[in-house]
């Protein structure tokens, strides 16, 4: 990422950008069924919430020191998601409490990997410590796109430079997943084909949702890549369909038995 670092600040602008994203994989990542998320791209908002001085939505690639950035932008990373979605979504009053994309992403996962009854919207009650714990010890996140714009996604010139530069392939291979869930929807597939060669996508019983052909030797062995639209996405009872679909493919692919 630091030639990628490099190539944004040279032609692009450190001020256009938002503060960059890196992996935040949990601690003990390696020991359970390994599951990862991969997003579009991260913005800054919400970035007060990690609780780290001089960082807040205001932050951009401006603020990351230019040399040994890594322990940096990953501590922000993870202070925020402690501090921030993981502290909402345990029942705790001061999280990050405007984050539909952590709710809906948590819905989903309550249900994939502890089978919790969930309904066609959110519900306060799914918020507890014990379930936010155990989803948040299990799922790694990361994003395609590792520097966005301050309010927006990539335009064209700074996709341009991204397309130099994509890490995605090399996060996969060494976080091994027995799951990747890319909730990019299909319009996202010709990035995602550019950062994974081989990226192919065949449909799925269930509307919305494709499996991913091509990653196999990326992945743990008998890994199931999936590909679908975002849960913010999907309304009404189809959510509870989405969702039991997904568990089902979780528990072929990770056996956690």
């Amino acid at each position: 990422m630091t030639k990628l670092f490099e190539e944004v600040r040279k032609c692009y602008g450190t001020d256009r950008c938002a503060y960059p994203y890196v992996p935040v994989i949990p601690e003990n990542y390696p020991d359970c069924p390994r599951i990862l998320i991969c997003g579009k791209g991260a913005g800054s908002w919400g970035l007060q919430y990690a609780g780290i001085e001089g960082i807040g939505p205001w932050s951009t690639l401006a603020d990351v020191p230019e040399k040994d950035w890594y322990p940096e932008v990953l501590k922000v990373q993870k202070a925020f998601i402690e501090n921030g979605p993981k502290k909402f979504l345990s029942g705790e009053k001061g999280g990050f409490a405007k984050g539909t994309w952590w709710r809906s992403l948590y819905m989903v996962m309550v249900h994939v990997l502890l089978g919790r009854v969930i309904g066609e919207r959110w519900d306060r009650r799914l918020a507890n410590p014990e379930d936010a714990e155990f989803v948040f010890s299990k799922v790694a996140f990361t994003n395609l796109d590792k520097v966005a714009r301050r309010k927006n996604n990539l335009d064209a010139p700074l996709r341009r430079i991204h397309d130099r530069y994509y890490t995605l392939a090399k996060e996969i291979d060494v976080l091994k997943p027995c799951l990747v869930w890319f909730p990019t929807g299909p319009n996202y597939d010709k990035h995602l084909c550019k950062a994974l060669p081989g990226f192919k996508t065949e449909d799925l019983h269930h509307p919305g949702v494709a499996r991913v052909h091509g990653l196999e030797e990326l992945l743990a062995p008998g890994g199931v890549a999936i590909r679908t639209y975002h849960p913010q996405g999907v309304k009404g009872s189809r959510i509870k369909a989405f969702a039991s679909c997904l568990r089902s493919i979780y528990l072929s692919a990770c056996d956690p038995s």
